[in-house]
């Protein structure tokens, strides 16, 4: 009976610390294909390896062996950015800056562009015709001390330390 692996269930592979092919417990998948896997004998994780290195693995003929790892799925439609923002004033990029959805972005290297989206603190995904990127933004520099001179020290004040034992009382 072959079972179909599963996360948490248990699969045969080629462990990279043991040097041996041994029970594993099969951690992530990708598809139907375990992706990382943990040793049962040294339980270190790693990469999934179906045989001895060097051995030829038959892979899936439709994906080649690769799989396509994307976040969002591909526009169904090109937008013609430079519709969307003719006419609308444009703020040059710094990662200093704070920008919201909406406004235009005016970038050294991309052109300019459309605010879409705020996936994060501190990140901005920006639309311009190349496709979309994600940039930095709002990471103004906290305010930092100063290389100046610190406060001379008051030592006639301060109480003394020393290592030596306390005195004994008589």
């Amino acid at each position: 009976m072959d079972e179909q692996p599963r996360v948490g269930g248990w699969t045969q592979a080629y462990c990279t610390t043991c040097k041996a092919i041994g029970e594993h417990v099969v951690v992530a998948m990708i598809e139907d294909r375990p992706a990382k896997v943990e040793c049962e004998t040294c339980h270190k994780q790693h990469l999934f390896r179906a045989g001895l290195p060097g051995a030829k693995v038959a892979r899936p003929a439709a994906t080649g062996g690769r799989v396509r790892r994307t976040t969002r799925p591909p526009p169904a439609e090109t937008v013609d950015i430079a519709a969307l923002v003719a006419g609308r004033p444009s703020r040059g990029y710094d990662p200093k800056l704070h920008f919201a959805v909406g406004e235009v972005v005016s970038h050294p290297s991309f052109g300019v562009g459309l605010v879409t989206l705020l996936p994060g603190p501190q990140k901005v995904e920006v639309v311009f015709p190349a496709g979309p990127k994600l940039l930095a933004h709002d990471r103004g520099l906290p305010t930092a001390p100063g290389l100046g001179r610190p406060a001379p020290r008051d030592d006639a004040n301060a109480p003394r330390v020393s290592d030596a034992p306390p005195p004994r009382a008589k």
